[in-house]
């Protein structure tokens, strides 16, 4: 149901998030004394796998 030109960002913002979520599992605790964040190289990865195509689970 979205439309094709915007399924790019979704899957882009869909691994960002998904990958951040996985960090503040991992250290709950932390989330709440910084920012969860990932590294820069995380963050090319994660939209370098939504432009190809890939799932983001």
């Amino acid at each position: 149901m979205i439309k094709r030109d915007a399924r790019p960002a979704v899957r882009v913002m869909g691994g960002v998030y998904r990958r951040v979520l996985d960090r503040v599992a991992a250290d709950p605790a932390a989330a709440f004394g910084r920012r969860a964040e990932l590294p820069p190289w995380q963050r090319l990865t994660a939209v370098a796998a939504g432009l190809l195509g890939r799932p983001f689970v």
